[in-house]
């Protein structure tokens, strides 16, 4: 899927939850961040262009955590304080943020997408099975069967497999899917907000 549609897709999920929020969240967040020297910056793995650089571990965790703490979708400005002969343009830093925060939605969108066909696919097997076993408890209930102690276990262990089968793909669908939404939509704030550079 190519990165417009996928932004394009994520951005249009996210208005939905900004219309829901605006009457009840109409002020502008701000947050700020410092950094000294590159190093605050950018990733030292990375060697990629200044643009399209990996941030800092430590920022992007630390801008994540705070956007966490807004639990709703504002109109963002992140205010980024530097030394005033800080060697990045203003224009080079605001690009990096944006780029960065961008390839991390990307990314958390095909991972959110790959997660929920998974489960899916095992949900319908799950479901599958679990006719199974409770065609098999069934069977176990006829009289012949039903008399003796050993099959009645049997049945009763078959109930509980099939219901077992499915747990985990209804636990993913029903929580955790949630969870990695929130994810997505924590990356996606930081790739929308507005970047202000002011030196010092």
């Amino acid at each position: 899927m190519k990165k417009e549609i996928i932004l394009k897709k994520i951005h249009e999920l996210e208005n939905e939850n900004k219309i829901k929020n605006l009457k009840k969240h109409l002020n502008e967040y701000k947050m700020d961040i410092r950094i000294r020297d590159l190093e605050d910056f950018y990733d030292h793995f990375d060697v990629d262009i200044p643009e399209t650089r990996d941030l800092n571990p430590e920022l992007e965790n630390y801008l994540l955590t705070e956007v966490e703490k807004i639990g709703y979708l504002p109109d963002l400005k992140v205010h980024i304080h530097c030394p005033a002969d800080f060697e990045l343009t203003d224009e080079v830093i605001k690009k990096a943020c944006i780029n960065h925060f961008e390839e991390l939605s990307i990314l958390k969108f095909k991972e959110n997408q790959k997660l929920l066909n998974k489960w899916l696919l095992r949900l319908v097997e799950g479901t599958f099975f679990l006719g199974l076993c409770l065609l098999a408890s069934n069977f176990l209930h006829y009289p012949i069967f039903d008399s003796k102690p050993f099959f009645k276990v049997l049945s009763e262990s078959f109930s509980i497999i099939g219901w077992v089968a499915i747990w985990e793909p209804a636990c993913y669908l029903l929580y955790e899917r949630k969870e990695d939404k929130r994810q997505l939509k924590n990356r996606f704030i930081l790739h929308s907000a507005e970047y202000v550079v002011e030196r010092e």
